[in-house]
């Protein structure tokens, strides 16, 4: 070979071990270049969780349970039936084997009745407890809502304050009634009448209406005075019958 030939095999023996070094270096580069968060990216929002541990769904996964049980009753059910119908007819053809092996089942079939019944019987009983919870949760949330509401409405209520106001309400009330008392007494001046004045006033008029009646009766005509006697012969004749009735008062009581 020439030399030139055996230049050129020495630098294809370097290219390779050249490629060789650099390979494992890009790698991490594109590691990086992947770990870096692209900028302004829409953030991804993850969906609620859905919550069945509240009261309702309790109870409505076990009312799905009681119906599971009472679909099993049916079966059951339905299964003793057919059985009892079974060994009925295996008695009537005489073949009591066959009878005594349908009431076996029968009799299982009851067992396991008797065994849903009593765990619907508990489910029942799990879903009244679970209604009273909830119905607890809500007289409860109830108090505390209105126990809360109160504390913020009173918040700004002092119990001396309110003592406060009302002892000056009381001074106000009390105020009032000096006033309306006042207001309600006669005025002694002013254009009111004088009361002293006016009992003066009512005396004398009570005077002259009684001088004025004494010189009417002695200006009674002579007629008037010659007909006075006949009230006085009436007034004796009445004193004469009263005499005569004494009399004959007296005399019925000496005859008894």
């Amino acid at each position: 070979r020439s030399v030139n030939d055996v230049g050129k095999g020495k630098d294809n023996e370097k290219k390779p071990a050249a490629n060789a070094g650099t390979a494992p270096a890009t790698a991490p580069a594109a590691a990086a270049v992947a770990a870096v968060p692209v900028p302004n990216a829409p953030a991804v929002k993850k969906p609620p969780a859905v919550s069945g541990n509240s009261v309702v769904d309790k109870i409505a996964a076990q009312q799905k349970k009681v119906s599971l049980m009472n679909a099993k009753e049916g079966q059951l059910q339905k299964r003793i039936a057919d059985e009892q119908a079974k060994a009925k007819d295996a008695m009537s053809k005489g073949d009591k084997a066959t009878a005594r092996a349908c009431l076996t089942r029968k009799k299982n079939y009851e067992n396991q009745l008797q065994q849903v019944q009593n765990q619907r019987a508990a489910i029942e009983q799990i879903i009244m407890g679970l209604e009273q919870v909830s119905t607890n949760k809500v007289a409860v949330s109830g108090l505390e809502e209105g126990n809360a509401g109160l504390a913020e409405e009173q918040a700004g209520i002092d119990v001396d304050k309110v003592d406060d106001v009302m002892f000056e309400l009381g001074e106000q009330l009390q105020k009032a009634q000096e006033i309306s008392q006042a207001a309600g007494q006669k005025i002694m001046g002013g254009f009111m009448a004088d009361e002293v004045e006016l009992d003066d006033e009512l005396a004398d008029l009570e005077q002259e209406a009684l001088q004025e009646k004494i010189a009417g009766a002695a200006e009674v005509p002579a007629t008037a005075a010659t007909k006075k006697p006949a009230p006085a012969a009436a007034a004796s004749k009445k004193s004469q019958t009263k005499e005569v009735d004494d009399e004959l008062a007296a005399l019925e009581q000496q005859l008894m």
